[in-house]
């Protein structure tokens, strides 16, 4: 007869240490530990690695590592089947649930409608999964589900379940794959000639699945000695809405015939804390006990948000190792779900300088390398959209195999046919005008394809894919362990890839499709995870709180305690309600009911707590991760209960940069002193500052920095735009003419944008380029129409005076170019938006144009005029200009002449004042234009707002009557627009010089709506006019 003990005790009273000595015992009485029959089992890996250590530092001798074992693995082990049985991934179970619901001649009314939901399959594979777990076959379900049947509903829901359960099932044994818990059933079948084992501990455990129990009572049969642990304070009972799930294990145990057995030493040996054990002692009672104030033991953390809160973890953890004897790895964070705080705690981590490990295996398809490979995978199979292609071809890890230039060109040609999918049109592409080398990149791309497309089998496939990975640029990590994880993600891939091939193996009837294999393989990506444990050991921990509950720390941060997170928010399941559940289960716990939960988070919460040996802190953001205001954890206020008071401190949304006495890093440091520096009483330079001497530590320990040089450069030294780059400077200094007017325009009003756009040669984005297309379609629209206009119907005017011809014409033009423009890919109702306006803006556009013939004698006369030999300047300082005019406007019966230019919408500046302040260039160009290069006299140059109507312009008084101007209008002497065209010849050399010299300093204001703003260098605030002084 076996004995059976169960230690039931409250945290930190020595369980662990108990079972690590009886377990060393009995090893040390085998030989050499390998032919012990002792076994310590654990709830995962990460436990069983750290009993592992725990009892190699007591220097136990022999070969013990394979009796610490998962229950998982001490399942394998003792089943005989395990041998020649692989275990299904979630991925194969999505598969075969997908390959059966969709079979031909299958009929599933209750899924039909929902199968191609978001998260179906994986809510069907977690459903199988607690079938299984429950050991509940059809037969059995069947049974318990009779009440249940004799609703219709539930009856065609047991029908389709029962049907997909059977034909899994079936599935899986076609490829010789069985689930964890079959091996259990047939186990329990047998009856062994010897006891099993000498000694089995469970420690960690707070709850078994009815597979599990079973699986206990067979070993207690067929062992010497069973130990199981249990943690339970004293007062448990009063607790019963806390301790629900141990409190179960303990009945299921008793029942079994464990004989309970509590410490008679009560003491908490983790910690001598008295407030961390009043905490642990009175959490969720009803009346807790209070206690005085635990001053810095316990703490409440408040930040501004989920960056402010992990920022304010990593200041109190550099302030705890600077301050006292605690190593990082002391300190663990505990979370309810590490989720999106993992990449978060890495990077301000890092740049805190914290060493830090997360437990947690991650998602393969949130690696780089692995989103590449999804996106190639996407482009394929989703007919070639434009941002998969980029998205791929410019990964980091295509460095080597795909050079930038290349991609520039493919990206640019892409844009200038308004490419954004279809592979016949890249195919297009390919033949019509590429450089050679973008379509030999362009060519590679349809090689990869056809490979993995052409593949015939499974192997094939496999081996096309690893040739595309060989293309990845594996060799320059961009950060510590990059290559590591690299490593890992590719070992990961090629794992799935290997699952593939014997999946394929063993179902034999399968046939292989490369297309269909394109959309599995991408899914595999997407549910895949992996992990990769960094080097050293001291390192800040981080856990979810299951994971943490055998784990013990000097410090413990409990993150991420807001409402619906810890406690996460419990809502019924999907496809088996808690009613369903109840009758179902009749007495026994089969089937989880969702509202059992609700105790499951306060247990893990006080589980949390219980982890700490010194400190204990509690934090939380104000705004959840999509940045919404959120209600902190009501587990604080049960936390607040047992004490009198408990320190609070709190971060406003104003304190987005910390006070010096705070700074810990590089940023922080650069931050601070910005805004110290560039206070507007304190800005300046030459400005004398007091600052206190922690501050001034702190500049003397990032003053090499590049990004503390700028600071104090912009701080204390005039605005200056210097480009010091030989190469740089080289292009600018070789620009030759012919100098287009508008581009010569951008430099003098913004030297940057130039920079950027005709020397870095940086593309503007996709995204808010309606304005620019709207304003390229109304040029073509109106220069169409004009030219097909008779001579006799532009001095006429006969047009205009038909009702409505003109106006019927234009919408016309504008529908049939809309078609063939980018504008057509928008949504449609931001489509419909455009269209409306330039609409709008044609019917403006004739009401002008009505107007101006019936006052005006000027009819049109050159459209979209262009010309490259304007000269202007004297000997070597001489240099050709370029433009095209929208329209140069001629009275018939004189040589006056008015210079015409369209403009989408009206300046914020007028023209005359641009002028003044040597910023408008391209009007005053058009003019000398029309008057040297077509002879005319030119009486004007005037913008017209096509969206706004109205107009602004450079007028010779002398022409008002012509001109049909008001008499407020301030117009032009004839001295004075000749000088103003003079000192535009000479403002065009001067920009020429500056231009040739890269002088890229900024003389305006003009920063609305400019997309090279995310990269500007430029502060708004210190750009002033040079002649106005604003």
């Amino acid at each position: 007869m076996a004995v059976l003990d169960l230690l039931c005790s409250p945290p930190g009273t020595g369980k662990t240490t108990y079972c690590i000595d009886s377990f060393k015992d009995k090893i040390l009485e085998s030989k050499g530990g390998i032919d012990s029959r002792s076994f310590f089992i654990l709830p995962n890996r990460e436990h069983a690695e750290r009993i592992r250590n725990l009892i190699l530092k007591q220097e136990v001798p022999g070969l013990f590592n394979a009796h610490i074992l998962t229950l998982h693995d001490f399942i394998l082990r003792l089943s005989a089947s395990s041998r020649s049985m692989a275990r299904p991934t979630d991925a194969i179970r999505k598969r075969v649930l997908r390959d059966v619901l969709q079979e031909e001649g299958r009929s599933f009314p209750y899924f039909e409608k929902v199968k191609t939901f978001p998260g179906f399959y994986e809510l069907l594979v977690d459903t199988i999964k607690e079938f299984k777990g429950a050991l509940l076959s059809i037969r059995e379900f069947e049974k318990r589900a009779q009440t249940l049947l004799k609703d219709p509903v539930f009856r065609v829901k047991f029908r389709d379940f029962t049907v997909l359960m059977k034909a899994y099932e079936t599935e899986l044994v076609k490829m010789c794959l069985e689930e964890l818990e079959d091996p259990v059933a047939q186990l329990l079948q047998t009856s062994p000639r010897a006891d099993l084992a000498d000694l089995v501990i469970f420690d960690g455990f707070y709850h078994f699945t009815r597979a599990q129990q079973k699986f206990i009572a067979y070993l207690c049969g067929h062992s010497g000695r069973v130990v199981a642990t249990l943690t339970l304070p004293q007062n448990y009972r009063s607790r019963l809405h806390v301790f629900d799930y141990p409190v179960q294990t303990q009945e299921f145990l008793l029942n079994l015939g464990f004989r309970e057995t509590r410490s008679s030493d009560s003491h908490n040996h983790r910690t001598g804390n008295e407030s961390l054990r009043h905490l642990q002692q009175n959490l969720f009672l009803e009346k807790p006990s209070l206690r005085n104030n635990p001053k810095r033991s316990i703490e409440v953390l408040e930040a501004n948000s989920l960056r402010g809160e992990v920022e304010m973890i990593a200041r109190e953890i550099k302030r705890l190792y600077r301050e006292s004897v605690t190593h990082y790895s002391d300190i663990c964070i505990i979370l309810r779900k590490i989720g999106s705080y993992r990449q978060l705690v890495r990077s301000v981590f890092a740049e805190f300088g914290i060493p830090v490990v997360v437990h947690e295996r991650e998602k393969l398809i949130e690696h780089g390398l692995a989103m590449a490979l999804y996106r190639f995978m996407n482009l394929i199979g989703e007919d070639w959209s434009r941002e998969d292609l980029f998205y791929f071809l410019k990964s980091s890890y295509l460095r080597r195999a795909v050079p930038p230039q290349e991609v520039s060109e493919l990206e640019s040609a892409a844009f200038r046919d308004n490419i954004l999918g279809g592979r016949s049109r890249w195919e297009a592409l390919r033949h019509s005008g590429l450089k050679p080398e973008a379509q030999t990149l362009l060519q590679k791309i349809f090689e990869w394809e056809n490979g993995l497309l052409g593949a015939k089998t499974i192997h094939e496939f496999t081996r096309q894919a690893t040739e595309l990975l060989s293309e990845f640029d594996l060799e320059s990590p961009a950060a510590v362990d990059a290559d590591a994880v690299d490593a890992e993600v590719v070992s990961t891939i090629t794992d799935i890839l290997e699952n593939a091939k014997k999946f394929y193996r063993r179902a034999e009837s399968r046939p292989f499709s490369a297309a269909l294999f394109v959309k599995e393989f991408k899914d595999s990506l997407k549910s895949a995870l992996f992990s990769i444990k960094p080097g050293g050991k001291n390192r800040v921990q981080v856990y979810d709180v299951v994971m943490a509950i055998p784990k013990e720390y000097k410090t413990v941060f409990i993150a991420g305690l807001l409402e619906k997170v810890f406690p996460q928010s419990v809502a019924e399941d999907p496809l088996f309600k808690d009613a369903e559940r109840r009758v179902i289960n009749q007495r026994e716990a089969l089937l989880e009911e969702r509202r059992r939960r609700v105790t499951g988070e306060r247990y893990f919460f006080y589980m949390g707590i219980s982890r700490a040996k010194e400190r204990l802190y509690l934090t939380y953001p104000k705004v959840d991760t999509e940045g919404r205001p959120a209600l902190r954890s009501f587990f604080i206020e049960e936390v607040k209960k047992c004490f009198t008071a408990v320190s609070e401190v709190r971060k406003d949304a104003s304190d987005l940069v910390p006070g010096w006495h705070e700074w810990e890093t590089e940023r922080e440091v650069v931050q601070g002193l910005s805004e110290i520096l560039f206070r507007p009483q304190d800005a300046g330079a030459g400005k004398r500052l007091s600052l206190p001497a922690p501050v001034l530590k702190a500049i003397g320990v990032y003053v090499k920095t590049e990004a503390l040089q700028e600071v104090l450069h912009a701080a204390f030294s005039p605005a200056q735009a210097l480009i010091r780059d030989s190469r740089i400077r080289q292009i600018f200094a070789d620009t030759q003419g012919p100098f287009s007017a508008t581009r010569l325009e951008t430099f003098v009003t913004c030297a940057f944008k130039y920079f950027s756009e005709r020397i870095l040669k940086l593309g503007q984005p996709p995204e808010g380029r309606e304005f620019l297309e709207m304003g390229n379609l109304l040029h073509k629209v109106l220069e169409e129409f004009y030219n097909e206009l008779s001579e006799a119907d532009r001095k006429s005017g006969r047009i205009w005076n038909e009702e409505g011809l003109a106006s019927e014409r234009l919408q016309k033009k504008l529908s049939q170019a809309v078609e063939k423009n980018p504008l057509s890919f928008l949504p449609l109702y931001r489509r419909r938006i455009c269209e409306t306006r330039m609409k709008r803006a044609l019917r403006l556009f004739v009401e002008q144009e009505k107007r101006s013939l019936a006052e005006r004698s000027l009819v049109p006369a050159y459209f979209e005029y262009a010309f490259d030999d304007l000269r202007l300047g004297q000997g070597v300082d001489r240099f050709v200009i370029k433009g095209k005019i929208d329209r140069v406007d001629v009275d018939p019966n004189s040589r006056k002449a008015l210079v015409v230019d369209y403009k989408l919408s009206r300046r914020p500046v007028s023209i005359r004042r641009k002028v003044s302040q040597g910023l408008e260039l391209q009007i005053p160009l058009y003019i000398l234009a029309v008057k040297r290069l077509l002879g005319l006299e030119v009486i004007g140059g005037e913008l017209r707002f096509l969206s706004v109507g109205g107009s602004d312009g450079l007028y010779l008084e002398s022409e008002r009557d012509t001109l049909s101007l008001p008499g407020r209008r301030a117009l032009w002497s004839g001295e004075a627009f000749e000088a103003m065209l003079s000192g535009t010849e000479d403002l065009v050399g001067q920009t020429v010089k500056r231009l040739r010299s890269a002088d890229i300093s900024i003389r305006s204001k003009s920063c609305d709506y400019c997309p090279y703003s995310p990269v500007c260098r430029f502060e708004r605030w210190q750009l002033v006019y040079e002649n106005d002084g604003e």
